[in-house]
Protein backbone atom coordinates (compact mmCIF):
# COMPACT_ATOMS: atom_id res chain seq x y z
CA UNK A 1 0.00 0.00 0.00
CA UNK A 2 1.35 3.45 -0.96
CA UNK A 3 1.55 6.30 1.53
CA UNK A 4 0.57 9.97 1.40
CA UNK A 5 1.53 13.01 3.48
CA UNK A 6 -1.08 15.75 4.11
CA UNK A 7 0.04 19.35 4.68
CA UNK A 8 -2.41 22.07 5.78
CA UNK A 9 -2.43 24.65 8.57
CA UNK A 10 -6.21 24.22 9.07
CA UNK A 11 -6.80 21.24 11.42
CA UNK A 12 -10.42 20.96 10.19
CA UNK A 13 -9.18 20.31 6.64
CA UNK A 14 -6.78 17.62 7.88
CA UNK A 15 -9.60 16.04 9.94
CA UNK A 16 -12.02 16.11 7.00
CA UNK A 17 -9.49 14.58 4.61
CA UNK A 18 -8.56 11.92 7.16
CA UNK A 19 -12.14 10.87 7.91
CA UNK A 20 -14.02 11.30 4.62
CA UNK A 21 -11.61 10.03 1.97
CA UNK A 22 -11.76 6.24 1.51
CA UNK A 23 -7.99 5.83 1.67
CA UNK A 24 -7.89 2.02 1.91
CA UNK A 25 -10.08 1.56 -1.16
CA UNK A 26 -7.62 3.76 -3.06
CA UNK A 27 -4.70 1.66 -1.91
CA UNK A 28 -3.35 4.54 0.19
CA UNK A 29 -2.40 5.07 3.83
CA UNK A 30 -1.76 8.41 5.53
CA UNK A 31 1.90 8.38 6.56
CA UNK A 32 1.70 11.66 8.49
CA UNK A 33 0.43 15.24 8.57
CA UNK A 34 2.10 18.66 8.91
CA UNK A 35 0.76 22.16 9.57
CA UNK A 36 3.62 24.28 8.16
CA UNK A 37 6.14 24.12 5.36
CA UNK A 38 9.27 23.54 7.45
CA UNK A 39 7.69 20.70 9.38
CA UNK A 40 6.45 19.23 6.10
CA UNK A 41 9.99 19.02 4.69
CA UNK A 42 11.34 17.47 7.89
CA UNK A 43 8.48 14.96 8.00
CA UNK A 44 8.94 14.04 4.36
CA UNK A 45 12.63 13.24 4.82
CA UNK A 46 11.74 11.10 7.83
CA UNK A 47 8.77 9.19 6.36
CA UNK A 48 9.48 9.20 2.59
CA UNK A 49 5.81 9.08 1.50
CA UNK A 50 4.86 8.15 -2.07
CA UNK A 51 2.53 11.18 -2.56
CA UNK A 52 2.14 14.66 -1.08
CA UNK A 53 -1.03 16.77 -0.84
CA UNK A 54 -0.39 20.32 0.37
CA UNK A 55 -2.09 23.68 0.82
CA UNK A 56 -0.54 26.77 -0.83
CA UNK A 57 -0.56 29.26 2.06
CA UNK A 58 1.38 27.78 4.98
CA UNK A 59 3.38 29.28 7.86
CA UNK A 60 7.16 29.29 7.41
CA UNK A 61 7.20 28.13 3.78
CA UNK A 62 4.41 28.19 1.24
CA UNK A 63 3.18 25.02 -0.38
CA UNK A 64 4.82 26.13 -3.65
CA UNK A 65 8.16 26.58 -1.89
CA UNK A 66 7.80 23.13 -0.35
CA UNK A 67 7.00 21.77 -3.81
CA UNK A 68 10.07 23.48 -5.27
CA UNK A 69 12.33 22.02 -2.55
CA UNK A 70 10.94 18.50 -2.96
CA UNK A 71 11.15 18.62 -6.75
CA UNK A 72 14.90 19.26 -6.64
CA UNK A 73 15.48 15.99 -4.79
CA UNK A 74 12.55 13.93 -6.10
CA UNK A 75 11.63 15.02 -9.65
CA UNK A 76 8.99 12.30 -10.06
CA UNK A 77 7.25 12.67 -6.69
CA UNK A 78 3.46 13.09 -7.23
CA UNK A 79 2.33 16.37 -5.61
CA UNK A 80 -1.27 17.65 -5.37
CA UNK A 81 -1.95 21.29 -4.50
CA UNK A 82 -5.12 21.95 -2.47
CA UNK A 83 -5.79 25.68 -2.23
CA UNK A 84 -8.65 27.88 -1.03
CA UNK A 85 -7.76 30.73 -3.37
CA UNK A 86 -8.70 30.68 -7.03
CA UNK A 87 -5.67 32.53 -8.28
CA UNK A 88 -4.17 32.00 -11.71
CA UNK A 89 -0.64 32.75 -10.49
CA UNK A 90 -0.82 29.91 -7.99
CA UNK A 91 -1.86 27.45 -10.68
CA UNK A 92 0.80 28.66 -13.09
CA UNK A 93 3.55 28.45 -10.44
CA UNK A 94 2.34 24.99 -9.40
CA UNK A 95 2.46 23.68 -12.97
CA UNK A 96 5.91 25.18 -13.48
CA UNK A 97 7.24 23.00 -10.67
CA UNK A 98 5.58 19.88 -12.01
CA UNK A 99 2.56 19.67 -9.72
CA UNK A 100 0.34 16.84 -10.91
CA UNK A 101 -3.02 18.42 -10.00
CA UNK A 102 -4.33 21.69 -8.61
CA UNK A 103 -7.57 21.45 -6.57
CA UNK A 104 -9.63 24.31 -5.15
CA UNK A 105 -11.27 24.28 -1.73
CA UNK A 106 -13.89 23.27 -1.00
CA UNK A 107 -13.43 20.16 -3.13
CA UNK A 108 -15.93 17.31 -3.17
CA UNK A 109 -14.82 13.93 -1.83
CA UNK A 110 -15.54 12.32 -5.20
CA UNK A 111 -13.37 14.93 -6.96
CA UNK A 112 -10.45 14.40 -4.56
CA UNK A 113 -10.69 10.62 -4.87
CA UNK A 114 -10.85 10.88 -8.66
CA UNK A 115 -7.71 13.01 -8.68
CA UNK A 116 -5.93 10.58 -6.37
CA UNK A 117 -6.85 7.66 -8.65
CA UNK A 118 -5.47 9.55 -11.65
CA UNK A 119 -2.24 10.37 -9.84
CA UNK A 120 -1.80 6.76 -8.67
CA UNK A 121 -2.45 5.50 -12.20
CA UNK A 122 0.11 7.91 -13.65
CA UNK A 123 2.62 6.83 -11.03
CA UNK A 124 1.95 3.16 -11.74
CA UNK A 125 2.42 3.67 -15.48
CA UNK A 126 5.70 5.54 -14.89
CA UNK A 127 7.00 2.87 -12.50
CA UNK A 128 6.10 0.10 -14.95
CA UNK A 129 7.88 1.99 -17.71
CA UNK A 130 10.97 2.40 -15.52
CA UNK A 131 10.97 -1.32 -14.70
CA UNK A 132 10.72 -2.17 -18.39
CA UNK A 133 13.60 0.18 -19.16
CA UNK A 134 15.76 -1.39 -16.45
CA UNK A 135 14.94 -4.88 -17.68
CA UNK A 136 15.61 -3.85 -21.28
CA UNK A 137 18.99 -2.35 -20.38
CA UNK A 138 19.96 -5.50 -18.49
CA UNK A 139 18.92 -7.77 -21.35
CA UNK A 140 20.41 -5.62 -24.11
CA UNK A 141 23.64 -5.49 -22.11
CA UNK A 142 23.85 -9.27 -22.46
CA UNK A 143 22.62 -9.46 -26.06
CA UNK A 144 24.39 -6.46 -27.59
CA UNK A 145 27.87 -8.06 -27.80
CA UNK A 146 26.32 -10.97 -29.72
CA UNK A 147 24.46 -8.58 -32.04
CA UNK A 148 27.68 -6.65 -32.69
CA UNK A 149 29.66 -9.81 -33.53
CA UNK A 150 26.85 -11.05 -35.79
CA UNK A 151 26.68 -7.69 -37.55
CA UNK A 152 30.45 -7.60 -38.15
CA UNK A 153 30.44 -11.20 -39.39
CA UNK A 154 27.73 -10.21 -41.87
CA UNK A 155 29.87 -7.33 -43.13
CA UNK A 156 32.64 -9.82 -43.96
CA UNK A 157 30.34 -12.15 -45.88
CA UNK A 158 27.67 -9.87 -47.38
CA UNK A 159 28.22 -6.92 -49.66
CA UNK A 160 26.14 -3.94 -48.55
CA UNK A 161 25.50 -0.59 -50.17
CA UNK A 162 26.13 2.50 -48.09
CA UNK A 163 22.42 3.27 -47.91
CA UNK A 164 21.78 -0.20 -46.46
CA UNK A 165 23.85 0.63 -43.37
CA UNK A 166 22.06 3.51 -41.63
CA UNK A 167 23.91 5.39 -38.90
CA UNK A 168 21.30 4.33 -36.36
CA UNK A 169 22.06 0.63 -36.87
CA UNK A 170 25.82 1.19 -36.71
CA UNK A 171 25.53 3.23 -33.52
CA UNK A 172 23.13 0.74 -31.93
CA UNK A 173 25.65 -2.10 -32.10
CA UNK A 174 28.41 0.16 -30.78
CA UNK A 175 30.49 0.69 -33.92
CA UNK A 176 32.14 4.04 -34.59
CA UNK A 177 30.44 5.94 -37.38
CA UNK A 178 32.39 7.41 -40.25
CA UNK A 179 35.81 5.99 -39.31
CA UNK A 180 38.03 4.35 -41.95
CA UNK A 181 38.27 0.60 -41.41
CA UNK A 182 40.95 -2.03 -42.00
CA UNK A 183 40.67 -5.83 -41.80
CA UNK A 184 43.42 -8.12 -40.50
CA UNK A 185 42.98 -11.88 -40.91
CA UNK A 186 44.64 -14.14 -38.33
CA UNK A 187 44.91 -17.75 -39.45
CA UNK A 188 45.85 -20.60 -37.13
CA UNK A 189 47.91 -23.36 -38.70
CA UNK A 190 46.61 -26.77 -37.67
CA UNK A 191 49.48 -29.12 -38.62
CA UNK A 192 49.08 -32.77 -39.48
CA UNK A 193 49.68 -34.18 -36.04
CA UNK A 194 47.01 -31.86 -34.62
CA UNK A 195 44.43 -33.05 -37.12
CA UNK A 196 44.63 -36.43 -35.40
CA UNK A 197 43.87 -34.89 -32.04
CA UNK A 198 40.48 -35.12 -30.54
CA UNK A 199 38.30 -32.18 -31.48
CA UNK A 200 38.01 -31.24 -27.83
CA UNK A 201 41.80 -30.79 -27.60
CA UNK A 202 41.89 -28.63 -30.72
CA UNK A 203 39.07 -26.46 -29.47
CA UNK A 204 40.93 -26.01 -26.19
CA UNK A 205 44.01 -24.77 -28.07
CA UNK A 206 41.84 -22.55 -30.22
CA UNK A 207 40.19 -21.08 -27.12
CA UNK A 208 43.64 -20.34 -25.73
CA UNK A 209 44.61 -18.56 -28.94
CA UNK A 210 41.42 -16.48 -28.84
CA UNK A 211 42.17 -15.50 -25.25
CA UNK A 212 45.70 -14.37 -26.16
CA UNK A 213 44.35 -12.33 -29.08
CA UNK A 214 41.78 -10.61 -26.84
CA UNK A 215 44.27 -9.83 -24.08
CA UNK A 216 46.84 -8.47 -26.54
CA UNK A 217 44.25 -6.17 -28.10
CA UNK A 218 43.13 -4.99 -24.65
CA UNK A 219 46.71 -4.11 -23.73
CA UNK A 220 47.37 -2.24 -26.98
CA UNK A 221 44.19 -0.17 -27.29
CA UNK A 222 45.22 2.45 -24.68
CA UNK A 223 48.30 3.20 -26.83
CA UNK A 224 46.16 3.81 -29.93
CA UNK A 225 43.90 6.79 -29.13
CA UNK A 226 40.69 7.34 -31.11
CA UNK A 227 40.81 3.71 -32.21
CA UNK A 228 38.31 0.84 -31.92
CA UNK A 229 39.35 -2.77 -32.49
CA UNK A 230 36.75 -5.51 -32.86
CA UNK A 231 37.57 -9.24 -32.93
CA UNK A 232 35.41 -11.43 -35.17
CA UNK A 233 35.45 -15.19 -34.64
CA UNK A 234 35.19 -15.94 -38.33
CA UNK A 235 35.79 -19.70 -38.64
CA UNK A 236 37.47 -22.68 -37.00
CA UNK A 237 40.94 -21.40 -37.95
CA UNK A 238 40.43 -17.70 -38.71
CA UNK A 239 39.92 -14.64 -36.53
CA UNK A 240 39.50 -11.21 -38.05
CA UNK A 241 40.52 -7.94 -36.45
CA UNK A 242 38.60 -4.88 -37.61
CA UNK A 243 40.39 -1.62 -36.92
CA UNK A 244 38.30 1.57 -36.88
CA UNK A 245 40.52 4.66 -36.76
CA UNK A 246 41.20 7.92 -38.56
CA UNK A 247 44.91 7.20 -38.26
CA UNK A 248 46.04 4.17 -40.26
CA UNK A 249 48.14 2.81 -37.35
CA UNK A 250 49.77 0.37 -39.77
CA UNK A 251 53.05 0.04 -37.84
CA UNK A 252 51.25 -0.31 -34.50
CA UNK A 253 48.94 -2.95 -35.98
CA UNK A 254 51.85 -4.93 -37.36
CA UNK A 255 53.62 -4.79 -34.00
CA UNK A 256 50.41 -5.86 -32.26
CA UNK A 257 49.93 -8.86 -34.54
CA UNK A 258 53.59 -9.90 -34.28
CA UNK A 259 53.20 -9.97 -30.50
CA UNK A 260 50.15 -12.22 -30.87
CA UNK A 261 52.09 -14.54 -33.15
CA UNK A 262 55.00 -14.84 -30.70
CA UNK A 263 52.79 -15.43 -27.66
CA UNK A 264 50.57 -18.03 -29.34
CA UNK A 265 53.64 -19.96 -30.47
CA UNK A 266 55.36 -19.61 -27.07
CA UNK A 267 52.41 -20.75 -24.98
CA UNK A 268 50.47 -23.02 -27.35
CA UNK A 269 53.09 -24.09 -29.92
CA UNK A 270 50.66 -23.07 -32.68
CA UNK A 271 51.70 -21.10 -35.74
CA UNK A 272 49.68 -18.02 -36.58
CA UNK A 273 49.92 -16.11 -39.86
CA UNK A 274 48.39 -12.71 -40.49
CA UNK A 275 47.26 -10.82 -43.59
CA UNK A 276 46.63 -7.08 -43.45
CA UNK A 277 44.16 -5.51 -45.88
CA UNK A 278 44.18 -1.87 -46.95
CA UNK A 279 42.21 0.92 -45.30
CA UNK A 280 38.69 1.51 -46.61
CA UNK A 281 36.71 4.71 -46.23
CA UNK A 282 33.30 3.22 -45.44
CA UNK A 283 31.98 0.29 -43.44
CA UNK A 284 30.31 -1.16 -46.54
CA UNK A 285 33.83 -1.68 -48.01
CA UNK A 286 35.15 -3.72 -45.11
CA UNK A 287 34.50 -6.90 -47.11
CA UNK A 288 37.05 -5.72 -49.70
CA UNK A 289 39.66 -5.12 -47.02
CA UNK A 290 38.95 -8.57 -45.61
CA UNK A 291 39.36 -10.24 -49.03
CA UNK A 292 42.64 -8.38 -49.45
CA UNK A 293 43.82 -9.68 -46.09
CA UNK A 294 43.01 -13.25 -47.18
CA UNK A 295 44.84 -12.70 -50.46
CA UNK A 296 47.86 -11.50 -48.51
CA UNK A 297 47.63 -14.69 -46.40
CA UNK A 298 47.98 -16.86 -49.48
CA UNK A 299 51.68 -16.00 -49.44
CA UNK A 300 51.98 -17.78 -46.11
CA UNK A 301 51.08 -21.11 -47.69
CA UNK A 302 54.51 -21.41 -49.31
CA UNK A 303 56.59 -18.94 -47.32
CA UNK A 304 55.88 -20.29 -43.86
CA UNK A 305 53.79 -19.30 -40.92
CA UNK A 306 54.38 -16.94 -37.99
CA UNK A 307 54.66 -13.96 -40.29
CA UNK A 308 52.65 -10.85 -41.14
CA UNK A 309 51.81 -10.21 -44.78
CA UNK A 310 50.55 -6.88 -46.06
CA UNK A 311 48.29 -6.75 -49.05
CA UNK A 312 49.92 -5.28 -52.13
CA UNK A 313 48.04 -4.60 -55.33
CA UNK A 314 49.55 -6.43 -58.30
CA UNK A 315 48.88 -3.48 -60.61
CA UNK A 316 52.14 -2.10 -61.99
CA UNK A 317 54.27 -4.68 -60.16
CA UNK A 318 56.51 -6.72 -62.44
CA UNK A 319 57.35 -9.41 -59.91
CA UNK A 320 56.23 -9.99 -56.36
CA UNK A 321 56.13 -12.56 -53.62
CA UNK A 322 52.57 -13.39 -54.64
CA UNK A 323 53.73 -14.14 -58.18
CA UNK A 324 56.28 -16.68 -56.91
CA UNK A 325 53.70 -18.22 -54.62
CA UNK A 326 51.48 -18.81 -57.64
CA UNK A 327 54.37 -20.39 -59.55
CA UNK A 328 55.16 -22.65 -56.59
CA UNK A 329 51.55 -23.72 -56.41
CA UNK A 330 51.47 -24.53 -60.16
CA UNK A 331 54.76 -26.42 -59.85
CA UNK A 332 53.40 -28.45 -56.94
CA UNK A 333 50.19 -29.26 -58.83
CA UNK A 334 52.23 -30.38 -61.83
CA UNK A 335 54.20 -32.88 -59.72
CA UNK A 336 51.00 -34.13 -58.10
CA UNK A 337 49.63 -34.83 -61.56
CA UNK A 338 52.93 -36.55 -62.47
CA UNK A 339 53.73 -33.93 -65.14
CA UNK A 340 57.51 -33.39 -64.78
CA UNK A 341 57.65 -31.69 -68.18
CA UNK A 342 55.10 -29.09 -67.06
CA UNK A 343 56.81 -28.69 -63.67
CA UNK A 344 60.12 -27.94 -65.42
CA UNK A 345 58.35 -25.41 -67.66
CA UNK A 346 56.80 -23.65 -64.64
CA UNK A 347 60.14 -23.66 -62.79
CA UNK A 348 61.93 -21.98 -65.69
CA UNK A 349 59.20 -19.39 -66.28
CA UNK A 350 60.76 -16.61 -64.14
CA UNK A 351 64.03 -16.81 -66.09
CA UNK A 352 62.58 -16.78 -69.59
Amino acid sequence: MKTIMLVDDDPHIIKALTEHIHWSSLGLRIAGTASNGLDALELFHRLHPDLVMTDVYLPGMTGLEVTQALRKEHPHLPIIILSGYDEFENARAAMRWGVNHFLLKPAEVEEIESVLRDVLLEQDVRERHERLERTYKQEIGRVLPYLRKHFLHELLTTRYRADELPDERISYVGIRKGSPVRAISLQLNRPGFLTRMKERDWQLLRYGAADIIQETVKEQVPHMPDCQIEIVDYSDRVFVLLLFAENGYLEQVQSLVERMIDQIFTYLKLELSAGIGSVKGHLCEVMDSYLESREALEAAEFQGGRRVYRYQSSEGVESSVTDYSLLLRQWNEAWVDIRPDLAEEVCMAPYS
